[in-house]
C-alpha cells in the first residue's frame, strides 16, 4: 500500500508540474519544445533518488550547486528581469526536489511551485488552449492532495498494514491475511468528481466576473469610448478607449515671441463636480484666482465680448482658438481667462461666478480669442 501511494503521488505531481509548464507554453512564455526537459526530468528522477540515498558525494555536489545558484540569483535578476528570474527560481526548486528523495513536505513545495508556474502563465495573454491545462492541473492537484493525505496516514502506521478477514458464522477461527492495495478505481472516481465540481465552480465565477475587454458573459458592447471632451462620465462603463485622431482645436499665440507659449498647456473646459447615480456631470465650480486679490467680478460688454476685473499682476497671454467641435458646456481656454472675444457665437460667463465660458448657438466650428492671466504665483 505504501509503495502504491508513493508511485501514484509521483505520477500525479509530475502531471501537475507538466500542466504548469503547459500553461506557460499556452501563454507564449516558453516554446512547446521546452516541455521536453521537464518530461525527461521525471525519467531521470528514480536514478537521482538512488544516488541521493546511496552516495554522500552526490548530496555534497547538489548542495554546492544549490549554493552557487543562490549566489547567482541576484545577477540573474539584473540580466533577465524579475519575471524571468522567478521562473528560473521556480524551475530550479522543481529540479532540486526531483533530484532528491521526497517527503510529504517536499511534495507540498512541489505543488506550490507548480501553482506559481500557473500563476505566471495567467499573468500573460494565454491562448484558449490553457483551459485544457487548467483542468488537468486541477485534476492532478486534487489527486495529489488526496494521496498526500493517504501518505501521511500510512506513515503513522509502522510497517505494512494487514487486514484480517474472518467469515462470520463459520466453524472455528479461520483468518486470512490480506494486504491492502491501491488497485481500486474508487480513488480515481473521487478525484475526477472533485475536480469536475471545482471546475464547475471556477467556470461559474469566471462567467459572473466582468472582464474589461470581453464584458459580462463575453457580450460585445455596442458603444465605444473615444478620447475627447465629454459632457458626463459614466462610472458603469467598461471597455477600451480608442484614441480619436481627428483635430480637436487649433491654437495660436500671436503676441508671444516666435508664437511659442512656454507656460503649462492645459485648456480648461468645465469640471466634473456633480455626481448623480453613477455619473459625474459637468457643472459650475465656485472659486477665484488664489493670488491674494479680491474675488474678480465677471461682466459682459456685449454678446460676443467678455471681461472680468484684474486679479493681480499676472502676465497676460492672448490665444487665438479654432474649435472644430465645441462641447455643450464650456469653451476650452487656458486657466484664468480675463477677456474673451467671440467671432461667430454668443458667449457668457458662468452664472455662478466661475471661470467657465459658456457658448450658445454654437456652430460646427467656433473661432474666438482669449486673454488669460497665466499661472497663479506661488
Amino acid at each position: 500500500m505504501r509503495k502504491s501511494v508513493e508511485r501514484a503521488l509521483f505520477i500525479s505531481s509530475a502531471v501537475l508540474v507538466l500542466a504548469g509548464y503547459g500553461a506557460l507554453a499556452a501563454s507564449g512564455v516558453i516554446g512547446p519544445l521546452l516541455l521536453l526537459p521537464p518530461l525527461a526530468l521525471f525519467f531521470i528522477s528514480p536514478l537521482a533518488e538512488y544516488l541521493d540515498e546511496k552516495h554522500r558525494s552526490y548530496r555534497t555536489f547538489t548542495s554546492a550547486v544549490t549554493v552557487l545558484f543562490t549566489l547567482l540569483t541576484l545577477a540573474t535578476y539584473f540580466v533577465l528581469g524579475l519575471f524571468a528570474t522567478v521562473l528560473v527560481l521556480v524551475s530550479f526548486i522543481i529540479v532540486h526536489k526531483y533530484f532528491h528523495r521526497r517527503t510529504s513536505r517536499d511534495y507540498h513545495q512541489l505543488l506550490l511551485m507548480a501553482f506559481f508556474l500557473l500563476l505566471c502563465a495567467c499573468a500573460r495573454d494565454p491562448e484558449p488552449i490553457i483551459g485544457v491545462f487548467l483542468f488537468v492541473f486541477l485534476l492532478a492537484a486534487t489527486t495529489s492532495y488526496m494521496l498526500l493525505h493517504m501518505q501521511s496516514e500510512i506513515a503513522a502506521i509502522p510497517g505494512e498494514s494487514i487486514i484480517m478477514l474472518a467469515p462470520i458464522g463459520a466453524p472455528g477461527a479461520l483468518y486470512t491475511p490480506a494486504r491492502a492495495t491501491l488497485g481500486s478505481l474508487r480513488l480515481a472516481y473521487w478525484s475526477i468528481g472533485l475536480s469536475v465540481g471545482c471546475m464547475a465552480v471556477l467556470v461559474l465565477l469566471f462567467i459572473l466576473t466582468p472582464r474589461m475587454e470581453a464584458g459580462i458573459l463575453q457580450r460585445e458592447r455596442t458603444d465605444q469610448a473615444i478620447t475627447g471632451i465629454s459632457d458626463d462620465l459614466d462610472m458603469r462603463f467598461f471597455g477600451s478607449i480608442e484614441a480619436d485622431p481627428t483635430v480637436a482645436m487649433r491654437v495660436q499665440f500671436p503676441e508671444e515671441p516666435e508664437g511659442r507659449y512656454n507656460g503649462p498647456l492645459y485648456w480648461r473646459v468645465a469640471p466634473y463636480h456633480e455626481y448623480a447615480g453613477s455619473r459625474w456631470l459637468r457643472g459650475i465650480l465656485r472659486g477665484w484666482v488664489n493670488d491674494g486679490s479680491p474675488k474678480p467680478a465677471f461682466y459682459s460688454t456685449g454678446l460676443r465680448l467678455l471681461e472680468r476685473t484684474s486679479s493681480g499682476n499676472l502676465h497676460s497671454t492672448r490665444q487665438q482658438i479654432t474649435l472644430e467641435k465645441a462641447p455643450s458646456f464650456g469653451l476650452p481656454a487656458l486657466q484664468y481667462p480675463v477677456r474673451l472675444e467671440a467671432h461667430d457665437t454668443f458667449v457668457s460667463w458662468s452664472p455662478d461666478g466661475d471661470y467657465t465660458i459658456q457658448g450658445s448657438g454654437l456652430p460646427e466650428t467656433v473661432h474666438y480669442d482669449v486673454w488669460v492671466g497665466g499661472s497663479v504665483p506661488r
